[in-house]
């Protein structure tokens, strides 16, 4: 073992796990001929061993990747109408303040002639109201006609209920519901 170290280089620990290594590589076999010792393997035939396992571990690994794909599309497409600033059915679905006033502002320039928003979620914060008046006042000016449904309890709200008085001066139509039913005046 002393020679052997000496010739390689190596410690006596990495001489001793040597063939160690080499039996799991399958290039080192059981010999037939001296029960005990061990054979080598010619290295074309132990090499295919390991990297027939390396290949069939990555066609597992491929196929989990594929059924990972799969589940996301699937998880996706159920999910879509969840994205905010989408199109479900025809109808647009903006979250937040920023899609919101961006919309609005396309909308106040584009040639529409007609504007419906259902507004739920009862009173409107004094920021929203604020943005949205330049831009109805911009759209009214330009002849769209304007009809917004609110939810019954924004006629709780004093600045909600003074706007949609302020939006039916300008000859917008507004109303309240209880349900998507039930529709009434706002004022």
């Amino acid at each position: 073992m002393a020679e052997l170290r000496a010739r390689l280089g190596l410690t006596e620990t990495q001489v001793r796990s040597g063939p160690d290594r080499l039996v799991d590589l399958d290039l080192l076999r059981p010999s037939r001929d001296s029960p005990g010792a061990l054979r080598a393997v010619s290295p074309d035939l132990g090499l295919e061993l390991p990297l027939r396992r390396q290949e069939e571990d990555l066609t597992s690994r491929q196929a989990e990747l594929a059924r990972s794909k799969a589940a996301a599309v699937r998880a996706v497409s159920e999910f879509a109408d969840l994205r905010p600033d989408t199109e479900v059915d025809g109808a647009e679905r903006l979250v937040g303040m920023d899609a919101i006033q961006s919309r609005l502002e396309e909308l106040a320039h584009g040639p529409a002639r007609e504007f419906t928003a259902i507004l739920p979620g009862g009173a409107l914060s004094e920021a929203s109201l604020e943005a949205s008046r330049p831009l109805d006042r911009r759209a009214l000016g330009r002849g769209i006609e304007m009809r917004s449904v609110y939810q019954d309890s924004a006629r709780n709200d004093p600045a909600t209920l003074a706007y949609t008085r302020w939006l039916t001066e300008k000859g917008s139509q507004v109303r309240t519901a209880r349900t998507a039913r039930s529709c009434r005046p706002a004022c």
